[in-house]
C-alpha cells in the first residue's frame, strides 16, 4: 500500500486519508464545474494531442460525467471496492475511445495540478 504523508510529513492512516478527502471536497464541491473546466484546460495544454480524442464529444456532457465520477468517488471513499468496480467498467469503456495506459498518467498529472491550483 502506498504511504501517504500529510504536509508535515506524517504518515496518514487509511481513515485519516479518507477524512482528508472528505474535508477537501467540502472546499471543492461548490466550485466543481470550474474545477472540471480547469482540469481539461490543463490536460489539453500539457498534452495537446489528446484533444483529437475529444473531437466528437459533447464537452458539456463530459464535464458533467467527470464531476459525477468525482462526487461518486468521494461519496464512496469508505468503500473502495465500490469505487473499483465502477472505475474498472469506466476504464474498459475508455479503451474503446482510444485511451492507452500512458493517458491515465497524463490525466493524473493534470488532476493533481488542478487540485494544487484550487
Amino acid at each position: 500500500m502506498k504511504r501517504v504523508r500529510d504536509p508535515k510529513g506524517l504518515i496518514l492512516s487509511e481513515s485519516e486519508r479518507q477524512e482528508l478527502v472528505l474535508e477537501s471536497f467540502q472546499t471543492l464541491a461548490p466550485r466543481l464545474p470550474e474545477f472540471v473546466r480547469l482540469y481539461f484546460s490543463i490536460l489539453f495544454r500539457m498534452h495537446p494531442s489528446l484533444a483529437s480524442l475529444f473531437r466528437c464529444v459533447d464537452m458539456t456532457q463530459l464535464h458533467v460525467a467527470l464531476a459525477g465520477s468525482i462526487m461518486f468517488t468521494v461519496q464512496n471513499i469508505t468503500t473502495p471496492h465500490v469505487i473499483r468496480e465502477r472505475m474498472v467498467a469506466l476504464g474498459e469503456r475508455h479503451v474503446g475511445y482510444g485511451v492507452i495506459p500512458e493517458y491515465y498518467d497524463w490525466g493524473e498529472e493534470a488532476l493533481l495540478q488542478a487540485l494544487q491550483l484550487f
